[in-house]
């Protein structure tokens, strides 16, 4: 990753937790309560329209709402482990820089 690139995804992992990770929950908050009224009404659905697929659909999706707070933590673990090495290659640089003026 370069160093351009490696703000950019930095900005991107930022804003997504500022903005997108909040409005992604909250229509997440939405689809539970639309599927919390439709199982209520259950007298009125018409279960033999469910099937496994939907359940599992809706179950996967819930995982993976769920579970993103954690991949997002863990790319940002990786953006500074990231950017550790970048800044320590730029040091070293500059260092043998430095001793190439003064040599």
């Amino acid at each position: 990753t370069s160093e351009v690139e490696l703000v950019d995804l930095e900005s991107h992992v930022e804003e997504f937790r500022s903005v997108g990770l909040r409005s992604l929950l909250g229509e997440f908050s939405g689809i539970r309560a639309w599927l919390s009224f439709l199982f209520e009404c259950e007298d009125r659905l018409s279960w033999a329209m469910l099937s496994d697929r939907h359940f599992q659909a809706i179950y996967d999706s819930a995982h993976w709402v769920y579970s993103i707070d954690q991949i997002v933590s863990e790319r940002e673990a990786n953006l500074r482990r990231e950017r550790e090495a970048l800044e320590s290659k730029f040091k070293e640089q500059r260092s043998k820089f430095l001793e190439d003026l003064d040599g």
